[in-house]
């Protein structure tokens, strides 16, 4: 987990969770998390409720390691309401990388709640 953003009148966070595993390598995702309604030790795990593969979806990432997408802050409102998402990366100090910055804008699917979101 590198950044948590709130969910304003929503018990949850949109998170964004970055991690390195062999074979595959390099994976970005964006999680939407619940947090518990109960401060108890036994509270179960935390599940996502929804997930995006960032790098899936065509987010910027190299073949040395993927860009380091680390930071995340709400955007600038657009025109027709939407709230947009700026994610950001950097490279490391590796002479191969770059740095990102990429807003995403949520788009409405058919499934689309106004509390909700996808991207």
């Amino acid at each position: 987990m590198t950044e948590l953003l709130d969910l304003e009148g929503d018990a949850a966070v949109l998170g964004l969770l970055r991690s390195f595993a062999l074979p595959a390598g390099w994976s970005a995702h964006l999680q939407v998390l619940r947090l518990p309604g109960s401060e108890s030790p036994s509270a179960p795990p935390i599940q996502a409720m929804q997930s995006w593969d960032l790098l899936a979806d065509g987010l910027p990432s190299a073949a040395l390691p993927s860009a380091n997408w680390e930071g995340m802050a709400w955007g600038p409102v657009m025109k027709d309401g939407r709230i947009s998402l700026v994610l950001l990366s950097d490279d490391g100090f590796h002479p191969l990388q770059s740095s990102w910055l990429s807003v995403l804008a949520p788009r409405h699917g058919q499934d689309f709640a106004p509390e909700r979101f996808t991207f």
